[in-house]
Formats: C-alpha cells, structure tokens, sequence
C-alpha cells in the first residue's frame, strides 16, 4: 500500500477512535441523555469507521488518465458538377444594399455560393462547395461575384440563352468546377495504450499511436447536406452521400502519425449535383486527457 495512503488511513481512524470515545463520554455522564441520542451516536460512530477508510481505498483520488492517439482528419471535394435543376435564386431583382467590406449583396438574380452540412462540420462559407464563375453578375452589373458562384436558377438560364445567363464557356449542358476545396475537419480520438519502454533504454518507444501504423479509418455513410446560402435565409439544395471511405494511417512510432490521404471517392449521383471526395489526415499524435 503507498505510504501516503496509509497515512490518511491511519489519520481517519484516529479520528474514528475519537468519536468512539465522545460517545462512551457522552453516555456515562448524561444520565438524562436519551437512549435514542446514545444509538444515534454510536451509529454514526460506526458508519464513519466503515466509511472513511473504504472511501479512501475505492477511488475518492482522480482517476487514472486515458490515453489516446488523437488524429487530426479533413474532407476534401473537387470536380463538382452541377447538372440538374436548381431554382433557388429566381429574384429577378437586384439588391437594394451590398456589404462593402465582403461585396456581399442581399438575394440578386440567378447567381448564388453554395456551402454544405456535413458529418465533418456545419456549413460557414461558399468556399465548401465552390461554384466556378468568380466574375460578375451579368444581370446586376455592380454585383462582384466573390467567391466563385453557381448559377442558381436553372429555369430562367437554360443553355444557349442570352449571354447574362452565363454557363462555363463551351459548356452547354452543365457546370462544373475542379479545384480542390476543403469542406470540414475533425479530430477522431482513438484509444490507445500509454506509451512505455520495450527495450530498456530508458526511452518511450511503444503503444501510444504506433500499434496504428496501417489502420485503416473508415467512414460509412458520410453526407453532405448542399445549401444555396443568402444573408437572408439558406436554401437546401440537395443532399449528397458517401456509403464506405476508409485512409490508411502512417504512424512511424508511438508520438505520432503522419500526413496521408484517401483515393478519391465519387458521391452518388443524384440527378442536381455530384462530386469526388478525399479524407486527409494532418497530424496524428499521442495524448492523456
């Protein structure tokens, strides 16, 4: 048993003896004391002497910490298209004010950022699921379109109209837009042993994140819910999912695992919009909490 506790054990139970006493104390000299007073203070003699120590040996002090190795991982998309029908900026106004700072417009015609809920995270920026035309809006001239939007009223802009309804140049049938955009992040904490020394030397070199080199993390039923965002109110657009992702973590000792990443997995298709997938994994390291 550790000297310390032994030394609060043996101070509890002087403390213990002590009431003992004052109870034996408080009976023979109170002849009018009532037997009911007398019980209840052997009683609570008693309790405390089964208490205490107990209370000491059965986890009053902190629990041990639990280790973990704790992994950093993002969602990536690029290729998205857009070829289905989508009318969720069907103004046919311009807007009365803009922000300056942002060149954001109140709702204007046609032209819209999108952004997504997701399993990674909620939506909080048109960067989530950039469109393609990072120009002007053709039908309100003033209107800078910052960052790329899409064209969000697909039933006053078919192809081959007049040239205010842009679509991508020499592309008639559908939008598209290829950069790589990072949608969400999270940081996965997987249980893990604490790292110890396997050889002697005096140095941690086991458990923590090592036993993870090549575990492959998976996701099943990732989603992304899309959005046509408006400093007035977001309109849902649609919702994309992935069944079954996996990445292969690159942990080369027990601090730490390294930057990898996912093949590219393709969403459904679900007749408005589709695009490809990557998880990459930042960072990975050891941790107690």
């Amino acid at each position: 048993m550790p000297q310390n506790l032994t030394l609060t054990l043996a101070r509890d139970l002087r403390f213990v003896w002590r009431l003992i006493n004052r109870s034996y104390q408080t009976a023979g000299s109170t002849h009018m004391a009532s037997r009911a007073r007398i019980v209840r203070g052997f009683s609570i003699a008693i309790l405390l002497s089964l208490a205490l120590p107990l209370a000491r040996l059965t986890g009053q002090t902190d629990p041990p910490p639990q280790w973990y190795c704790a992994i950093d991982v993002g969602a990536i998309n690029r290729n998205r298209f857009v070829y289905g029908q989508v009318n969720t900026e069907c103004t046919y106004n311009c807007p009365s004010w803009y922000d300056p700072w942002t060149w954001a417009y109140g709702d204007s015609h046609m032209w819209g950022g999108w952004s997504v809920d997701s399993d990674f995270g909620p939506r909080h920026t048109d960067w989530q699921y950039l469109g393609w035309n990072d120009g002007y809006n053709t039908y309100c001239p003033a209107e800078r379109l910052y960052p790329a939007e899409w064209n969000s009223c697909y039933s006053a802009s078919l192809p081959g109209q007049s040239s205010e309804f842009n679509w991508p140049p020499g592309v008639w049938t559908q939008q598209m837009s290829a950069s790589e955009q990072g949608y969400g992040s999270e940081e996965r904490l997987l249980g893990a042993i604490e790292p110890y020394d396997s050889n002697g030397d005096g140095q941690a070199d086991a458990g923590g994140c090592q036993p993870y080199d090549g575990f492959q993390m998976a996701y099943a039923n990732s989603f992304m819910d899309v959005y046509e965002t408006d400093p007035l109110g977001d309109d849902y657009v649609t919702t994309l999912t992935l069944p079954y992702m996996t990445v292969t973590l690159s942990c080369p000792d027990y601090s730490r695992c390294v930057a990898t990443s996912s093949q590219w997995y393709p969403t459904n298709s679900n007749g408005i919009t589709s695009t490809e997938v990557q998880l990459r994994v930042s960072a990975g390291y050891v941790t107690s909490r």
